[in-house]
């Protein structure tokens, strides 16, 4: 029977016999081993940080967001029916886009150096 996960897992005594594994316990294990972000977010903010401690300016969100946004356009390719994901992903692109409206209004030369680095225009 199903135990916690931190604990233990045993197979169903149905499912041992014939050795085939149900897709929810493959799906109960992935969620466990999945890492949380898809991609490692130390570089981002080492690259588009301003200062030593600078971990959450307006800057380092953007190349977040875009990281994120990236991600997800190329989740979408291979689920192009995953309409709760893409609800998250208008969200992101929404926060960027008052983040770079933000930037543009405090500092142009900053913005389009930042566009140009992150490739948001062509």
């Amino acid at each position: 029977m199903l135990t916690s996960f931190a604990v233990s897992y045993e197979m169903p005594p149905h499912s041992t016999a014939s050795g085939v594994v149900p897709t929810w316990a493959l799906r109960q294990l992935a969620r466990r081993i999945t890492p949380k972000m898809a991609f490692d977010k130390a570089p981002t903010i080492e690259k588009y940080r301003t200062h030593e401690t600078d971990t959450g300016s307006a800057r380092v969100q953007v190349a977040m967001l875009t990281d994120r946004i990236n991600y997800l356009t190329t989740h979408f390719r291979a689920h192009h029916k995953d309409h709760h994901s893409r609800r998250g992903l208008l969200k992101m692109v929404g926060r960027r886009r008052r983040l770079l409206d933000y930037i543009k209004r405090t500092n142009v030369e900053g913005y389009r150096s930042l566009v140009q680095e992150l490739g948001l225009r062509y």
